[in-house]
């Protein structure tokens, strides 16, 4: 699996910045990742959020387990609010499963627009460096 959108949009929010864009004419799909750190090598995927923009009742959620040996920053569970043991969960499913649910899922959307918040440098690459793990 590997992300290889049509377009990729970086969302910004500031006040600075404003773009005049017809909202209802763009198909895309938003993401978010959560992470147990902000180095793809050495730290864990903890779940995959996405939205079609237009459809937003078509949406994708999972989470999963950290994979053995990878890191755990806790400055990074402060912000997203998991805690060790759920990281740990047997209970969740391996990042493998969660990326191939996701990939299906996102394959059967029509668009591959993507935006989002930090994708471009951190959330699609983060994605793409685990699927190849």
């Amino acid at each position: 699996m590997k992300i290889t959108p049509n377009i990729l949009l970086t969302v910004f929010f500031d006040k600075a910045l404003m773009l005049l864009v017809d909202y209802n004419a763009l198909q895309m799909v938003i993401i978010d990742i959560e992470t147990s750190g902000l180095d793809a090598e050495q730290n864990g995927l903890l779940s995959v959020g996405a939205v079609d923009f237009l459809s937003p009742k078509s949406s994708f959620y999972g989470e999963c387990r950290i994979r053995k040996g990878e890191k755990i920053d806790d400055s990074a569970l402060a912000i997203n609010g998991f805690t060790v043991d759920e990281v740990h969960s047997s209970s969740k499913m391996s990042t493998k499963q969660l990326l191939s649910n996701f990939d299906e899922w996102l394959n059967s959307r029509s668009e591959k627009v993507i935006a989002g918040l930090h994708i471009a440098a951190f959330d699609v690459p983060f994605i793409n460096q685990k699927a190849q793990q």
